[in-house]
């Protein structure tokens, strides 16, 4: 065990003093859900400003990584939707005839300024009676789904293209059975139609028509396209008429370029026992190819360049993973972009017929690229890597990691971390490489065809954290490599009962160097005027309290809103707050972390608040702060512990750029001030950042409460208390628990407790269709214990749509007269536990002489794990970076640990005035938070960790 003393700091101190440095680090990306609804990508250029999502509105009935018959009608209730990766439009259903169907395939073609030319295979009818036995079809609109019509095209299947998506322009492009075209000809198909028996390759026109440019044998296959989308290229072997019947006339299997006038023009032949599975056309007619041949040996998959009736081969690998050797075209499509990996280096080569193959990088640390995608320039291209993690209690792999780099430059030091609850066939639906850095939008799918998964793992032990505002993690998601970051609730205000509300901003550098952060006022309404942005510059590694921000920062005498935090680009902090009120003892407060931008949440996706009314004598204040620059609007709706849907309805509406308050909830809904009951959400419009404060009428104390985490998945509570505490405190846990769906859903509470190894008691709760609960006291009444325990949970329906039951708590002591005071503790998500190697970071709020800490420490692994306690290192750096304290603590399995005192405990006074936490486990699945408590009121605050960057 490693103990730093005051003592010896300061011999230490330049060794110490950038203990956060090194070259500037990635940071984990948070992110928003683009629909809550499982989604398939349709086929379409990634940088597309619309993206084209097949929406399941049902069950699946199809999952797996086999490829899915077009013609089979196995795909589950959809919608198709239209959403802009701009952000300035909302979400637009387009889905033919209005109603759900089945939607197994889809396709899109975009050029700027014109509405997209839209394809589906879908079971839909056109208007009521339209298509009576519900037959699967191919249909076309030319005006971006305002209409549709059916294509006359012959009986035939398809292929949907279920292969690893290792980048390139297309999203689901690679093996697809429909590629993409012109203008003129959206789409070309490779049909195999059953009255020949032949693949037929046919052009579907944007006015409707369609016409079969070829045939070929049905051991044929469509494997690319030029780059302006006009000529195919054929792996196999050409009929030469429609009448030529089941014989292939002279014609020899190989490959071919098909040319819009349906001629075939031979580029090499095809050996036995080889398959051709992707490649694209050059402009000199030639055309790269990735193939593989089958032998005794195994697999040889190699990327060739074919043509002038023969092939050179550019690299080959034996055996080897998706991921081993892949190419992705040019820019211009003359050349090859070839990712070679394996027991070796990583290496990333550049191939034209004139040089050859030649090396841009090599990366003896041997990332897992897995994809690339180029930039239109040719200068810059999007390295995507995969970065496995290690798996304890059903955790799942979380990627990727991402890094532009700039042609002719080294290979990317540092990445971009986007954990997902990531499938095997996953892929960017919109990103441009060449502007991505500088901050436009991406949207990635995580390929989940399932909402079963487990609390993962982390990242590592340095850079900037993220991720704690994430609510959703699978689906197709919307963020961006450019940091922006909301602080929700920020004031100077004098508030009800005698309150004085002030806020406290806390900025953190992860970097060595300095970094100048833009601040910008978001206002409520009631704001008079517009207020001039300021700026200020953290150190390298430090720490910054901005003391009462709105008065020393903004020099405004009265003001609310949120925070708009903006790095210089490339660069990343850490923010958090703390907003309270002063009285003679001492204060009351809560600390409200920063919120990315891009972790707002957009029409379509409901939240919920399960702890929306806390009952008598409490009031509750909902915020929304519009982050899409073009205003937001939400319907609310409390559902009460009667379930009754009644309970009260209204409308929020957030100005662009500006935040929006509803005081008193229970009073603006029409609902009893005595009622407890939950909150839902809507977003109609814009996207928003909200949350709710609770404020008890007699202590003045705010409870801030983020939106609820879905629980079709298993989540924790770290903690509910019934324990007496320092001070005279007698610690209680209430749970609040929310049924958002139309159905009756139960869900399954997990009781362990920290400091015993019994195993874990289990309640099973139902709740109505839109019910609220309310626990008080959950650990003793709920369960008849006493003492600390965690809580996990899940609803047992795992095909819930909805998101399952929510479930937040709140632990709290009686005030001395009258009241409560506590603090938030809510469900984790999967960026606030770590494993083995891997990291959590805590952004103290406040600190020295006015306030204590503790430090919760809870191993999340399931009871029937056993084995020694893992040890977890604890590291304490101040408000300049510099590591004040390190020590080992040993953390029970299934277990939990709280340091009270941490500060005074371990020898280091009152502590540093600002400072972070610093936890790494050596292994388990660890997660923390800490109590931060006024000295003079005894009130907590509730800080969560996030997940810390790798290096």
């Amino acid at each position: 065990m490693t103990h730093f003393r005051p003592g010896r700091i300061a011999a230490l101190a330049s060794l110490l003093l950038l203990a956060f440095a090194g070259p500037a680090a990635g940071r984990v990306i948070s992110y928003a859900p683009l629909t809550g609804r499982s989604a398939t990508p349709a086929v379409q250029k990634r940088t597309n400003r619309h993206a084209l999502l097949i929406e399941q509105t049902g069950v699946q009935t199809f999952i797996g990584g086999a490829p899915l018959c077009l013609s089979c009608g196995w795909a589950s209730p959809s919608r198709l939707v239209l959403h802009d990766s701009s952000g300035l439009e909302e979400p637009r259903d387009v889905t033919p005839g209005g109603v759900d169907a089945g939607i197994d395939f889809a396709a899109a073609r975009e050029d700027a300024g014109h509405p997209p030319v839209l394809l589906a295979h879908t079971a839909a009818s056109l208007f009521t009676g339209e298509n009576p036995t519900s037959q699967f079809r191919f249909l076309l609109s030319p005006d971006g789904g305002a209409t549709w019509s059916v294509l006359a095209l012959p009986a035939a299947g398809a292929y949907v293209p279920m292969s690893v998506d290792v980048g390139g322009p297309f999203v689901r492009g690679r093996n697809s059975s429909i590629r993409v075209g012109t203008a003129e000809v959206p789409f070309l198909l490779a049909l195999f139609e059953q009255d020949t028996q032949h693949l037929g390759l046919w052009d579907v026109f944007a006015n409707g028509s369609v016409k079969r440019r070829a045939s070929a044998s049905n051991d044929s296959s469509l494997i690319g396209m030029d780059l302006d989308g006009r000529r195919a290229l054929l792996a196999g072997t050409p009929i030469p008429s429609q009448g030529a019947g089941p014989g292939v006339g002279n014609a020899a299997r190989g490959l071919y370029v098909v040319s819009p006038d349906g001629t075939a023009q031979a580029l090499s032949d095809l050996p036995a026992n080889t398959s051709s599975s992707d490649g694209w056309i050059t402009s000199d007619g030639r055309a790269y190819v990735e193939a593989d041949t089958y032998g005794l040996s195994g697999n040889r998959h190699t990327v060739l360049l074919a043509g002038n009736g023969g092939q050179t081969e550019i690299a080959a690998a034996l055996n080897p993973n998706p991921t081993d050797l892949f190419a992705v075209p040019t820019a211009d499509f003359s050349g090859a972009w070839v990712l070679q990996r394996g027991t070796g280096p990583t290496v990333l080569s550049l191939h034209t017929p004139a040089a050859g193959l030649v090396e841009a990088w090599r990366d003896v640390t041997r990332p897992e690229v897995e994809a690339l995608h180029v930039g239109a320039s040719g200068q810059r291209l999007l390295v995507q890597v995969h970065r496995p993690r290690p798996q304890v209690d059903q955790r799942v792999f979380r990627d990727p990691a991402l890094a532009v780099w700039q042609v002719g430059k080294p290979a990317p030091a540092s990445y971009d971390e986007l954990f997902l609850n990531e499938q095997t066939i996953k892929a960017f639906v919109h990103v441009d490489p060449d502007t991505v850095g500088q901050g436009e939008p991406f949207l990635f799918d995580s390929g989940s065809p399932s909402l079963v998964f487990f609390p993962p793992g982390a990242p590592g032990p340095s850079g900037a954290g993220g991720g704690a505002d994430v609510i959703q993690e699978w689906g197709v998601v919307r963020g961006s490599l450019k940091q922006r970051l909301v602080v929700p609730a920020n004031a100077r205000v004098d508030g009800a009962n005698g309150s004085r509300w002030r806020t406290d901003l806390v900025l953190r550098n992860p970097d060595p160097e300095p970094v100048a952060v833009t601040v910008r006022l978001l206002p409520n309404p009631d704001m008079a005027s517009a207020v001039p942005d300021a700026s200020v510059t953290l150190s390298g590694g430090a720490i910054l309290t901005v003391s009462d921000v709105l008065g020393s920062l903004f020099h405004l005498e009265s003001g609310s809103g949120a925070l708009l935090l903006t790095p210089e680009t490339g660069r990343s902090i850490v923010a958090t707050s703390r907003t309270f009120t002063s009285t003679p003892a001492g204060s009351y407060g809560m600390s409200v972390g920063a919120v990315d931008v891009f972790a707002g949440i957009g029409a379509g996706f409901p939240v919920s608040f399960a702890a929306g009314l806390l009952g008598p004598g409490f009031r509750t204040n909902v915020l929304a702060t519009d982050v899409s620059g073009r205003g937001a609007r939400a319907s609310l709706s409390l559902s009460a512990d009667t379930a009754d849907p009644t309970a009260g309805t209204g409308l929020l509406a957030a100005p662009a750029w500006g935040q929006s308050q509803v005081n008193d909830l229970a009073g603006a809904l029409g609902a009893p001030f005595w009622r407890t009951g939950s909150l839902l959400v809507t977003p109609q419009s814009g996207e928003t950042v909200v949350g709710v404060i609770a404020i008890d009428g007699t202590t003045n104390d705010p409870t801030y409460f983020p939106p609820d985490i879905p629980a079709t998945v298993v989540r924790t509570i770290p903690a509910i208390v019934h324990a007496d505490g320092a001070h005279g405190a007698a610690f209680r846990s209430d749970l609040y628990l929310f049924n958002p769906a139309d159905g009756i859903r139960t869900v399954r509470l997990l009781v362990k407790s920290w400091s015993s190894n019994e195993a874990e008691q289990t309640l099973l709760l139902t709740l109505l269709p839109h019910e609220s609960k309310t626990i008080r006291d959950a650990l003793f009444t709920a369960f008849g214990r006493t003492g600390v325990a965690r809580l996990r949970f899940q609803t047992d329906n795992f095909a819930d749509v909805s998101g399952g039951v929510r479930v937040t708590s709140r632990t709290y002591t009686a005030g001395p007269s009258g009241g409560t005071y506590g603090l938030l503790l809510p469900a984790l998500n999967a960026f606030q536990s770590a494993g083995g190697g891997e990291s959590l970071e805590i952004l103290l709020p406040a600190g020295g002489s006015g306030f204590r800490t503790n430090l919760a420490l809870v191993e999340l692994t399931t009871s029937f794990v056993s084995g020694p306690p893992v040890a977890v290192r604890v590291e304490v750096f101040d408000e300049h970076g510099i590591l004040r304290d390190r020590f080992e603590t040993p953390l029970p399995l299934t277990g939990g640990v709280q340091i009270d005192d941490l500060f005074h405990g371990r020898g280091l006074g009152d502590g540093p005035p600002a400072g972070l936490i610093r936890i790494s486990p050596a292994g388990g699945l660890v997660a923390a938070y800490a109590s931060v408590i006024d000295n003079g009121t005894n009130d907590p605050m509730y800080v969560a960790a996030q997940l810390a960057a790798k290096d």
